[in-house]
């Protein structure tokens, strides 16, 4: 992985003229992305930034994998989405706690707020944040985790090719066009604003379409409907982080009523966000258009 190529197009397995070409080339450099990881994370701790990369490159598999669903077995398929999204979910609580964390810093580091420290709620999250990091690697041992994948690699070599196989050009126009009608489809179905649950499921769809995307090189997209896209989540992204933390810190201030300086902090930390979650609230709409007719802008250029 090192020293390899990470060219798709230049490995010996690939062929353009064979869909196979995701599951023999796109998808094991994922696996090593991952594979590696995991090694740093069980080798130096769980450092924050390291949490956070293994985090997005085990969704970039994920994301990869339901790309290939129909090379794939399903059974099996069905299997493996269940093994990587167990090690995802793992990681769920540091990723929450360390997002909380990085607004208090914000906060604390801030010319409006340089007084305004919140030694009270970030000693709590960061005690709880170690609790939750220690949790999502107890038991893991790195060659159990390397076994896991190598079984998952052999598995991806010895899937049998279809019997009319597309060239990887048909493939990938015909999933992405898929793709493109249900982003497309998304607004009608889900159009309430302001429920939380259904803005997250958008910002889910919407990642799993970005980190396909970038996986193949083959369909590379202009920078500017990355952005785009890019943005749109990060939008999304701080309006679930703004609720999700909301009620984190109304827990933490019902479970320690003793500390009265709790409530105070909590809600500095509360309103700290909320202006910056109002307004991308409100520029979702017109964000959410520009990002449509980019898209369909490149669709209608590479498919």
């Amino acid at each position: 992985q090192l020293r390899g190529c990470f060219d798709q197009k230049q490995l010996a397995a690939y062929d353009a003229d064979s869909a196979m070409s995701l599951l023999y080339c796109h998808l094991p450099w994922q696996v090593y992305y991952v594979s590696k990881l995991w090694q740093e994370v069980l080798s130096r701790g769980p450092e924050r930034s390291l949490m956070r990369q293994l985090r997005v490159k085990l969704r970039r598999l994920r994301s990869l994998l339901t790309l290939c669903k129909p090379l794939l077995p399903e059974q099996e398929a069905v299997h493996w989405q269940g093994v990587l999204k167990a090690s995802t979910n793992r990681l769920g609580d540091v990723r929450e706690y360390d997002v909380a964390l990085q607004i208090c810093s914000r906060l604390q580091r801030s010319r409006e707020q340089a007084e305004a420290a919140l030694p009270q709620l970030t000693e709590l999250l960061t005690q709880l944040r170690g609790a939750a990091a220690a949790k999502a690697l107890r038991g893991l041992r790195l060659n159990r985790l390397t076994l896991e994948l190598a079984r998952l690699l052999l598995w991806l070599y010895s899937v049998p090719a279809p019997e009319k196989e597309p060239t990887l050009a048909e493939f990938l126009s015909r999933r992405f066009g898929n793709w493109y009608d249900k982003l497309m489809e998304l607004p009608e179905k889900y159009p309430d604003l302001h429920n939380m649950e259904q803005l997250h499921r958008i910002r889910i769809k919407l990642k799993r379409f970005r980190y396909a995307l970038q996986s193949v090189p083959e369909l590379a997209p202009e920078a500017s409907l990355l952005r785009s896209l890019k943005y749109l989540q990060d939008m999304l992204g701080l309006l679930h982080d703004d609720y999700i933390n909301s009620l984190m810190v109304e827990r933490l201030v019902a479970s320690h009523p003793k500390i009265k300086e709790l409530r105070y902090e909590a809600a500095l930390f509360s309103g700290w966000e909320q202006a910056k979650a109002d307004a991308a609230l409100e520029a979702l709409p017109q964000q959410w258009e520009a990002f449509s007719s980019q898209l369909t802008e490149w669709k209608n250029k590479n498919l």
